[in-house]
């Protein structure tokens, strides 16, 4: 893969549009995405031991997400795009820098403002911890405006 993407998301159809931007902007590339979703974990221990990543996006997704997900790769079908789900739990910038590094993300596409929806889990903002990495930023401007 030519480029590894992180994108926040919050399991919003608003979301999608940072992924429609970044498959706009890869036409001519072979191009990785890096769906995350930030969260804290519990401090729950039988949480803890039957923590399963897949559950967690299950009960986060909605039917129509998925649909508009599914009908943007369609959409963008001639862009060489492969995408992966990830949670990023950590509570500081080394474990930020740690994840980027562990999944070998090359760039970001962050929402400007970062505006969160999602209210079904203990959610948060990543973009500090984007913004004070190494990784080139790609800022996606009026998000909030998308939600109407």
């Amino acid at each position: 893969m030519n480029r590894t993407v992180f994108i926040p998301t919050d399991f919003s159809q608003a979301s999608l549009r940072l992924v429609e931007h970044t498959l706009l902007s890869a036409i001519n590339d072979q191009i990785e995405i890096v769906l995350t979703h930030s969260m804290f974990l519990s401090n729950s221990i039988v949480e803890l031991l039957f923590f399963d990543k897949d559950e967690i996006f299950q009960t986060l997704r909605s039917d129509q997400f998925d649909k508009t997900f599914i009908a943007l790769c369609d959409c963008y079908s001639q862009v060489e795009a492969e995408f992966r789900w990830e949670i990023f739990t950590g509570l500081n910038q080394a474990a930020f820098n740690n994840f980027i590094s562990g999944n070998q993300i090359n760039e970001a596409v962050i929402p400007r403002p970062y505006f969160r929806i999602s209210r079904k889990s203990a959610n948060f903002d990543p973009t500090p911890y984007v913004r004070r990495s190494k990784l080139p930023i790609t800022e996606i401007p009026f998000y909030s405006y998308l939600l109407a």
